[in-house]
């Protein structure tokens, strides 16, 4: 936050001499582009012997010049250390890059950020370059929420900056400033299709809006500023960062100053018990009179580097806490205690430590190693330790020869959960083979949870894998770890959970909901009321795709003919119920909707959903969808649900675009539809009765034509009839005698 400040107060006193393009080197490549979330476009340079940069130079100052959604700046590889700071292949410049996600801390070198890029092709002009970086800004650009004068009362007090538009969509440059805003507190809604006639509703909200486009800024006092449709139309994405940076600094100004070590302070005499004489990790706690004192030099190093160890500071202010450690809380200087591990709370007791490295290095030791190490051709022994002992299987693949020090406080603490194994430097063939890991997949470390499920058959199991994502869960650390394995455990065997947290839970510092006095997350949706049906895009993107929500959305076949509609979103219903009485996690993250997916048939097409009645989980900030697969039943509904409030949610798909409700009149459509029908089927009956009648028709005259001709034939020949006649008659009478 410090950074993204410092950068949009200062990127405007970049450029001199009128141009549009800053000139940096590699510090300020570090200062200005990395830490940075703005679209910016670099060009690299050499003026060494560089007749193609020269002639380049131009162009790129045109395209600066006509592209104000993005900064830009150039970089001469040839000066300083530039080519050894930046990296670069060094074969071909000039070379243009488009910087658009935001910086991140660079996992790999110290006190030193990274941010992608991609390096812009076939640009042989200003505006081809425009076009360009245009098209990469709206691409995948970070939803921004649409306001009316039917819902600005009801979101106007949670906004920022409103961006009034007489357009549908948002401007490329309003979606280039929501990229800038990234990762600060200021929120900016759109008012797309402003008219006149939206006035009257809005004055008295915004009594300097008069037309669009406008950008209005909330100021401190709650009055708006404006920025007018003169200045508007011609700004750049500097003008507005810089209009915003006036009236909100995005930091307070202390805050600028160096941060101060964050640490966890026991206040009270529960809090000692809990934290410490209950507890049966190892604990450091630092004492001093005046708890307002700056920690202890590497406080915050040695608790980042002292996995399963708890770093606490003691209040000696409180009098209670004060009477255990007299003499340490009348020094003025640090004085530190250290709990080692124990399995016997009755016998816990700290010792004095002369320095924090000696505490850290004693409690680290105090661990013990209950990690089983793995060899080749071991997982199934492994596997059938942790059935015979009813505990969960957890296996770390890694690089060094033994299990870190992470994975021993993981086992330490998981104690009677899970059985935790480590396999050292494992193949990719072997990785394939026992766990099915692909091989572009197997990359060291990989932390996994193998799960007993139930098999097609009965009688039958197989084996599930559950795998961490870096992108969830961050980088490893011990507590991430356990909050992974958690996650799994939770949304598989609940049950499990339940009964440790009962027996070995505080002895961790680890608690049911409900038994720690720390406040629940508000929830997203309440049982108690009726499932939202989702008919228009605006509830679609209130509800869900403008909100850090996770979306379960059930699709049915909403014909009133359908006889089956109404049992299966019981069953859709039962199961909401059930995930949200029996999971906060899934109270504060899901909310639950549904959609007549035979009507709304273009966004049941973008969900990847082919058969109705169907359940999707959509998640907006990853535009990803995981689908329900199995019966459609509400066991596999709520399992299917645990697992992706679990954090390991199966079958997902990412989708592009997302999905946009249509808001068809399905009941207009259907009748239309039945009224075709009934006509139809009318026609048809006309059909077939004027076919019987032509067919009836034509079987009398057939008929009428062969009395015609036997009649003819019958006068033709008379006398040939009387002999015919004569000659039966004397046969009779032979017969007869």
């Amino acid at each position: 936050m410090m950074e993204k400040a410092l950068l949009l107060a200062s990127c405007f006193v970049l450029y001199s001499n009128g141009s549009f393009v800053a000139t940096l080197d590699h510090a300020g490549m570090e200062a200005h582009v990395y830490h940075s979330s703005s679209p910016y476009v670099v060009m690299l340079t050499s003026s060494i012997e560089c007749e193609p940069c020269e002639a380049f130079k131009d162009i790129f100052e045109g395209a600066a010049e006509i592209t104000g959604v993005a900064n830009f700046a150039v970089v001469d590889m040839s000066e300083g250390d530039n080519a050894k700071s930046i990296p670069f292949s060094g074969m071909q410049v000039p070379e243009v890059r488009l910087y658009l996600d935001a910086g991140v801390k660079n996992a790999y070198k110290k006190n030193s950020w990274y941010r992608p890029f991609q390096v812009l092709t076939n640009i042989q002009s200003a505006r081809s370059i425009r076009k360009a970086v245009i098209a990469h800004v709206t691409k995948d650009a970070p939803d921004v929420p649409r306001l009316s004068t039917q819902n600005i009362s009801l979101y106007v007090d949670n906004v920022d900056i409103v961006a009034f538009s007489n357009k549908k969509e948002a401007s490329p440059l309003m979606l280039s400033l929501v990229r800038s805003l990234q990762g600060s507190k200021v929120k900016l809604a759109q008012f797309p299709s402003f008219s006149k006639e939206d006035l009257a509703a809005l004055k008295l909200i915004f009594q300097h809006l008069s037309e669009a486009p406008s950008l209005m800024l909330k100021l401190p006092s709650g009055e708006w500023e404006v920025m007018g449709p003169a200045k508007l139309k011609s700004a750049r994405l500097s003008d507005l960062t810089e209009f915003i940076q006036k009236f909100i600094p995005l930091v307070e100004e202390e805050e600028i100053s160096k941060p101060k070590p964050t640490s966890n302070r026991i206040s009270s005499v529960d809090q000692f018990s809990k934290q410490v004489t209950r507890f049966k990790l190892p604990v450091i706690i630092a004492i001093h009179k005046n708890s307002d004192a700056e920690l202890p030099e590497d406080w915050k190093k040695t608790k980042d580097k002292s996995p399963g160890v708890t770093l606490l500071t003691l209040d000696c202010e409180i009098p209670e806490l004060k009477s255990k450690f007299p003499d340490q809380c009348s020094l003025d200087k640090w004085s530190l205690y250290m709990y080692e591990y124990t399995d016997d709370l009755s016998t816990r007791v700290g010792v004095p430590a002369h320095s924090l490295s000696e505490a850290r290095s004693a409690a680290l030791e105090s661990i013990p190693d209950k990690v089983v190490p793995l060899g080749k051709g071991m997982i199934n022994g492994f596997l059938g330790m942790s059935s015979q002992s009813k505990l969960i299987p957890i296996v770390l693949f890694g690089k060094q020869k033994s299990a870190p020090a992470m994975l021993t406080a993981v086992a330490a603490t998981m104690e009677g959960l899970a059985l935790v194994g480590y396999r050292s430097n494992p193949s990719v063939e072997e990785m394939q083979k026992e766990f099915g890991i692909p091989e572009d997949a197997a990359v060291l470390p990989i932390f996994l949870a193998l799960l007993v499920e139930e098999g097609d058959k009965p009688g039958e199991s197989r084996i599930t894998i559950a795998s961490y994502d870096r992108r969830v869960f961050g980088k490893f650390t011990s507590n991430s770890m356990i909050s992974f394995v958690f996650k799994v455990i939770a949304g598989s065997e609940p049950e499990n959970i339940k009964g440790w947290l009962s027996t070995h839970g505080a002895a961790v510092g680890i608690y049911a909901s409900g038994e720690e006095t720390t406040s629940e997350m508000p929830s997203v949706d309440d049982v108690d009321v009726a499932m939202l049906h989702v008919t228009t895009q605006e509830q679609w993107s209130t509800e869900c795709t403008n909100t850090n929500r996770i979306c379960v959305v059930g699709l049915f076949d909403g014909n009133p003919l359908n006889s089956d509609l109404e049992s299966r979103q019981l069953v859709f219903e039962k199961a909401r119920a059930s995930i949200l009485e029996e999971s906060s996690a899934a109270r504060s993250k899901l909310k639950f909707m549904w959609v007549d997916g035979s009507c709304e048939e273009a966004f049941t097409a973008g969900m990847k959903v082919e058969m109705l009645p169907s359940i999707v989980v959509y998640v907006p900030s990853k535009k990803i969808v995981f689908q329900l697969r199995g019966s459609f039943m509400q066991e596999t509904i709520t399992r299917f649900l645990s697992q992706i409030v679990a954090g390991y949610g199966k079958h997902s798909v990412t989708i592009e675009d997302t999905p946009v409700i249509a808001s068809v009149d399905c009941t207009s459509t259907r009748q239309l539809v039945q009224d075709e029908d009934e006509d139809d089927q009318e026609w048809l009956r006309e059909i077939k009765n004027e076919e019987a009648r032509e067919k009836k028709e034509k079987m009398e005259a057939v008929k009428r034509e062969m009395e015609i001709l036997q009649q003819e034939e019958a006068a033709k020949n008379p006398t040939k009839k009387r002999r015919k006649r004569r000659k039966g008659k004397k046969k009779v009478e032979k017969d007869e005698l």
